[in-house]
């Protein structure tokens, strides 16, 4: 029993578990509050489906799962510094390709487009995109990332 708690596998299970009793509180809250809901303020937070609190125990087995997974080694790099840049306090996860890309020794922009996407799809990260950056007389928002287990 002590090996199989161990295991990449049954820690995946278990996030799984976990996320999606999760995910069902926060569609009970939020449908609860929809109804005695007032006008308010539009928020800056990610939407409610993305945002999510993490622990370190939780971000890690999801860094372990990945490990284990049949990826290749450049999305396994990438996916594991999305998860690094994942806020405990808030549950925000954006930082920008550009970030990502610098701190995997200057890798190309491109290639962490292609392996966010190949994570994405593969059902690893759920994305938000914004139109984001630097433009005239604008700074936008990144877009937000939250860990999530294949099924």
């Amino acid at each position: 029993m002590r090996d199989e708690l161990r295991s990449p596998s049954y820690w995946a299970a278990v996030l799984r578990e976990e996320e999606l009793e999760r995910l069902a509180r926060v569609a009970a809250e939020e449908a609860s509050a929809a109804g005695a809901a007032v006008a308010e303020e539009p928020s800056v937070e990610p939407p409610a489906e993305i945002r999510g609190k993490y622990t370190l125990k939780e971000r890690d087995s999801w860094i372990n799962a990945l490990l284990a997974s049949n990826e290749t080694e450049t999305i396994k790099c990438v996916g594991i510094k999305v998860a690094m840049y994942l806020n405990f306090g808030t549950g925000q996860c954006n930082p920008s390709y550009v970030t990502i890309a610098n701190a995997l020794g200057g890798m190309s922009e491109r290639t962490v487009q292609r392996a966010v996407k190949s994570l994405e799809s593969g059902g690893w990260l759920r994305v938000v995109r914004t139109l984001g950056g630097r433009r005239e007389g604008f700074l936008g928002n990144t877009n937000s990332f939250a860990l999530r287990l294949p099924r």
